[in-house]
C-alpha cells in the first residue's frame, strides 16, 4: 500500500483549505426574532413572519415584502386608468403571480394575515369594477357562487402549506423528519391520544406554541378541511 509522506508544504495546504471551509461554515449569530431572508422569503428562527408581510426592505434589495408589492401595483392601477375587465387580469397574473411564492412556509396565523389585505382589497375595489361598500362576505366569495372573486391571503396560505405537508408528510429527507417531530410535539402540548391535526383549534390552540404546524391546524380546522392520515393512536393506560 502506498502513501504519501506528510511535508510541512503538504500540512500547511490542509491547514488553509480547511481555513477556508471553516469560514464557509460559519453560523452567524443573532436575536431570534431577527428575520433573514433566505431563497426568497423573510423569516425570523422564533416563527414570526411580520418582516415578510410588512417589511420595508431596502432599496437596494430585490426582495420586497408583500405590502410593499401590493401598495405600488394599487399605485400603478390608480393611475393607468384600465378599464375593470383589464383590471382584473393585472390583478390575477400580475400581483398574485408575484405574491404566491414562498407563502406554504410562513407561520404567521391567519388573524395576522387577514390584516395585510383587508385595507388593500377596499382601496381596489372601485378600480376593479365593484361597489367599495359590499359586505366584506362576499368579496373572497368565488363568483360561481355570486361573490366578487378576490383571493385570499388566508386561504392561498393555507393551500401552500397544506401543498407543502402532503408532499413531503413520511419522507425519508430531513423536511419529512421535522413535520413528524413538530407534530409529534404538538401532540404533547395539546395532550391528544391521536392525530393532534383532528382535533379541534378552538380551544386547544392555545395550548400550542406558536410554529409553522400550529398554524397549519389553524388553518386546516378554519376552513374546515381534515386530513385522513396513517398516524398511530396512542393506547389508554
Amino acid at each position: 500500500m502506498n502513501s504519501t509522506p506528510v511535508t510541512e508544504e503538504l500540512w500547511e495546504e490542509v491547514v488553509d483549505s480547511t481555513a477556508s471551509w471553516t469560514e464557509l461554515l460559519t453560523i452567524p449569530g443573532g436575536s431570534v426574532s431577527a428575520a433573514r431572508v433566505t431563497l426568497g422569503v423573510s423569516a425570523a428562527p422564533d416563527g414570526h413572519d411580520t418582516q415578510h408581510l410588512h417589511g420595508e426592505g431596502k432599496a437596494r434589495d430585490k426582495w420586497k415584502s408583500i405590502s410593499t408589492r401590493a401598495s405600488p401595483w394599487a399605485n400603478r392601477l390608480k393611475n393607468g386608468h384600465l378599464p375593470p375587465k383589464f383590471a382584473w387580469v393585472s390583478y390575477r397574473l400580475q400581483l398574485w403571480s408575484s405574491l404566491r411564492y414562498g407563502l406554504g412556509t410562513l407561520a404567521a396565523p391567519l388573524s395576522e394575515l387577514g390584516e395585510v389585505t383587508k385595507n388593500f382589497a377596499y382601496n381596489v375595489l372601485s378600480y376593479l369594477g365593484v361597489n367599495q361598500n359590499i359586505a366584506a362576505g362576499y368579496r373572497y366569495l368565488h363568483s360561481t357562487f355570486g361573490g366578487v372573486g378576490l383571493i385570499s391571503l388566508s386561504a392561498e396560505v393555507t393551500i401552500g402549506r397544506l401543498n407543502m405537508f402532503l408532499q413531503h408528510w413520511d419522507m425519508p429527507n430531513p423536511i419529512g423528519r421535522l413535520l413528524q417531530a413538530s407534530l409529534e410535539t404538538l401532540q404533547l402540548e395539546i395532550g391528544c391520544a391521536g392525530n393532534p391535526l383532528l382535533e379541534p383549534f378552538d380551544p386547544m390552540g392555545n395550548l400550542a406554541t406558536h410554529c409553522w404546524m400550529t398554524s397549519f391546524w389553524e388553518g386546516i380546522c378554519a376552513f374546515g378541511l381534515q386530513l385522513q392520515m396513517d398516524y398511530p393512536e396512542l393506547p389508554m393506560p
